[in-house]
């Protein structure tokens, strides 16, 4: 199955573009048929292809194919692709805190989120971009430079090979609404931690 789906990625030039391409509905379907779901598809992306991923609920593409740091702070990216997914359907800025593990290979992803507005946070559609133009992306500064899958750009524009259009469904993780977040060695809602 590897080699179909390979072959797929090659033929449809997704990464060899000059400008993003926009992986749609259509083709997650056939990736499915593949035998590959969205976060296998996008795990195998960064693993054949050393891609990073970025998950955003907005399209906020510059110029048509750069995602830059803005007004907000730093972008992050990640090799993983659940935590590109649900960065692409929650909505953080509506949140008091939203809380998920640091370390994925020591605690299940479980996504604790606080706040009033909490239903109006999990977006039905968002995206996930596709990253080749990794060399920018730094470890975090500070208390998160330990774990692997979170990288930064603080302060360039990286170009952005694919978008990926992704649906709720497509996170399959537990997402609860807590009154309060106070776990050691979890993200939480930082400003412009989008």
């Amino acid at each position: 199955m590897t080699n179909e789906l390979e072959r797929l990625v090659e033929e449809s030039n997704w990464l060899k573009n000059e400008t993003p391409v926009t992986i749609t509905r259509k083709d997650i379907q056939q990736i499915s048929l593949l035998g590959y779901n969205t976060e296998e598809f996008l795990s195998f992306m960064v693993n054949k292809y050393e891609v990073l991923l970025h998950g955003s609920v907005q399209d906020k593409l510059e110029c048509g194919k750069y995602i830059l740091p803005g007004r907000h702070g730093p972008v992050y990216a990640t090799n993983t692709a659940s935590i590109a997914l649900l960065k692409s359907i929650i909505y953080g800025g509506m949140l008091d805190n939203i809380g998920y593990p640091l370390d994925l290979s020591k605690d299940p992803l479980v996504v604790n989120l606080e706040g009033h507005k909490v239903p109006d946070t999990i977006r039905e559609k968002g995206f996930v971009y596709i990253i080749s133009d990794t060399k920018k992306f730094t470890k975090p500064k500070g208390n998160h430079e330990n774990y692997t899958w979170e990288r930064v750009l603080y302060d360039d524009c990286a170009k952005v090979s694919a978008i990926v259009e992704i649906e709720k469904e497509d996170f399959k993780y537990p997402i609860k609404n807590t009154k309060t977040i106070k776990i050691e060695n979890w993200i939480l809602n930082e400003p412009g931690r989008i």
